[in-house]
């Protein structure tokens, strides 16, 4: 058992050291973005990269994740890899191809119905470029991640973020708001390079002979599960998209630069996390998905993972938020201060939610997770984002942020529970009960006004939270044993 919890920490803590590297070089990224384009040239920014992202995750077809699985399981079978991946290669260049086309192509209207006008008809055919390469990248990481080899997918991302700053940024200082889409377009070539350097230490530039019927088979098989995915995600990305649009119109681009710089720091800090139970998590849950007492030990297992390293980020980010936004953005960005406290407390709803989220695509449920995933999911955060947007601005969009990860783990627990048979243990409970008052606790006390007491009661509840957190890893993995073992061998 111990075993099991140590596999799942060993993904994170490889994923995540590199992530933590990776979120310095964001972090200081996103302060210079936001000195030399301020919030508007971050609403912008926003606007641009989730309208690209939605034509990139529908010229893609969701084919990554579905090839995720294909190749692990021509791994674990010893199946020959080499065709398998020459022919998603080859697939993922025609489908990036389709992406970059659609958006040279329908470049106008795009920039009319982001923007309400004409102004971003040229970027948006440059951006091509972007949707291109970003398709070939996210190919490129999935070879890595489906044979499981979670020191290169770290190297990839922190290759990618340092050659993405060192020459994206000077873009910004040079031509401002101008220079956001070539540095778009410069980062996801090198992301792209990064990851393809990666992969093909194993997988030479080689031209393989493939058969017209076995492409076509292959890339059915993979777009099959893809496109569920895909549509999915898209619907997301589509979402994502109205919202912004809809903040633009009602609050103006600076509202949108406040609420995606809120955004973006919360996923920064607990997208260690996430990230790492993607790569890591994912292929196990698929490898078990045909049991049930297997399906209920691993997401119990990674329930408790993921609520014992998410809590102490959440705390700290609720004690921390307004020196964080000091540091990291400019004094401008105070007001968003509230709506970062707000999306923190949520985002630990959102941990308790994440590993059940995953169960219905690990075991092929294609129309389940469509329903649910795709259509419930966004459904429910556009819906409640744009009525409490409307009547509380900013601040709404912090509760929505809870009230729609509240709802969305209730539904997902009901139907997880009937279809899967799916038990929360006794002891998982415990521990969410107990972590889910102290971060209620850590969070109402951001409310008082008055600092020396404000303060008082942070240093109590915060050394509280964290060794309640170190305790409870340790019965699992024996941590403390662990880091001890290694400091006195290191001084041995």
């Amino acid at each position: 058992m111990k075993n099991n919890y140590r596999s799942m920490l060993k993904g994170t803590v490889i994923f995540g050291g590199s992530q933590v590297f990776t979120i310095i070089i964001g972090l200081i990224r996103a302060k210079l973005v936001a000195i030399f384009l301020g919030p508007a040239g971050v609403g912008i920014s926003s606007l641009l990269t989730s309208t690209v992202a939605m034509l990139q995750q529908f010229s893609s077809f969701g084919v990554n994740l579905s090839a995720v699985k294909n190749i692990a399981q021509a791994k674990e079978e010893k199946t020959s890899l080499t065709t398998l991946v020459f022919n998603y290669r080859l697939l993922l260049v025609l489908l990036g191809s389709l992406g970059a086309s659609i958006s040279v192509l329908f470049a106008d209207y795009l920039s009319f119905y982001t923007f309400g006008n004409h102004d971003y008809t040229v970027a948006f055919r440059l951006l091509g470029i972007y949707i291109f390469f970003t398709t070939l990248s996210g190919g490129e990481l999935s070879i890595l991640q489906g044979k499981r080899e979670l020191k290169k997918v770290a190297v990839s991302s922190v290759i990618g973020s340092v050659i993405g700053l060192i020459l994206g940024v000077p873009f910004y200082y040079f031509w401002g708001i101008k220079g956001i889409v070539p540095a778009m377009v410069v980062m996801a070539i090198c992301n792209y390079l990064a990851n393809r350097l990666l992969s093909t230490s194993d997988y030479k530039l080689s031209i393989i002979k493939l058969e017209r019927s076995t492409f076509v088979s292959s890339s059915k098989e993979m777009m099959t599960l893809g496109i569920v995915l895909m549509i999915s995600t898209l619907l997301g990305t589509v979402a994502t998209y109205l919202l912004n649009a809809y903040i633009s119109r009602q609050g103006g681009l600076v509202d949108v630069g406040f609420f995606q710089s809120a955004n973006s720091l919360t996923n920064q800090y607990t997208g260690i996390v996430f990230t790492s139970m993607a790569i890591d998590y994912f292929p196990k849950l698929a490898a078990k998905a045909d049991s049930v007492i297997d399906i209920n030990r691993l997401v119990n297992e990674q329930l408790e993972i993921a609520i014992l390293l998410i809590a102490p980020i959440v705390a700290l980010f609720l004690v921390f938020s307004t020196l964080i936004v000091n540091l990291l953005l400019t004094k401008e960005f105070l007001v968003v201060v509230p709506v970062l406290n707000l999306m923190a407390f949520g985002v630990f709803v959102k941990a308790i939610s994440y590993p059940l989220g995953y169960i219905s695509f690990a075991k092929g449920d294609k129309k389940l997770f469509f329903w649910l995933e795709g259509v419930f999911a966004n459904v429910l955060q556009l819906s409640l984002n744009i009525l409490f947007y409307s009547y509380f601005g900013l601040l709404g969009l912090g509760f929505s942020f809870i009230l729609i990860f509240c709802i969305y783990f209730i539904v997902l627990f009901i139907v997880v529970k009937k279809r899967y048979s799916f038990q929360i243990k006794k002891e998982v409970i415990r521990i969410l009960l107990s972590f889910f008052f102290l971060i209620g606790a850590v969070f109402l006390v951001n409310f008082i006004t008055y600092f020396p007491l404000k303060a008082l009661l942070f240093s109590l509840l915060l050394p509280v939270l964290l060794y309640f957190s170190i305790t409870e890893l340790d019965k699992r993995i024996k941590v403390l044993s662990l880091i001890k073992s290694k400091i006195f061998k290191k001084n041995g």
